[in-house]
């Protein structure tokens, strides 16, 4: 499997690290087989197991990437430099835009303001819910907003439904 860039960087990632475990050599990408823990008498073959591992991942890069790792002397420093590009480029796509920004702000001004003058989130029935005993004027009108008085209350007090954000998951 090829990496060609952001969209198909995790199953990349995992692909190589079950590959590398099956051939005995994840240790030389993950930091644990370092050429220093190793007796200089073993230098050679460790070299000879980093530059098989280097090539096999200049081999599954695409080559518009490869030109920033193309000169890495140590499978564990490319892999890192390959971790660390791709987590940048994810973590950026996690910053919204401007515009998804205002839309996120005009979705949740909009859950937190009543429609009518003077009415805030605090004191809207619409938003925090009907009091349990509250009497609707229109003839049929209780709908939807019973069963948003009914969630929860065992009293005369206001229902409380769980404020969601579009940033916490619900508890």
């Amino acid at each position: 499997m090829e990496i060609k860039g952001i969209d198909n960087f995790s199953l990349w990632y995992r692909f190589m690290k079950i590959a590398l475990l099956g051939q005995n050599k994840l240790g030389m990408v993950d930091g644990r087989w370092k050429k220093e823990k190793f007796q200089e008498k073993y230098w050679y073959q460790w070299e000879r197991c980093n530059a098989i591992v280097l090539s096999w991942l200049m081999n599954v890069v695409a080559l518009t990437l490869i030109s920033g790792i193309a000169y890495a002397t140590n499978a564990h420093t490319m892999w890192i430099d390959l971790q660390e590009r791709f987590d940048k480029i994810l973590m950026m796509k996690l910053v919204p835009s401007v515009n998804q920004a205002y839309a996120m702000l005009m979705s949740e001004e909009s859950q937190t303001k009543c429609s009518r003058i003077s009415h805030s989130k605090e004191n809207c029935y619409k938003i925090v819910g009907y009091p349990a005993d509250y009497k609707f004027k229109k003839k049929g009108g209780a709908g939807a907003y019973n069963a948003v008085a009914e969630y929860g209350s065992t009293s005369s007090n206001y229902s409380a439904l769980p404020e969601l954000s579009p940033y916490s998951q619900p508890s």
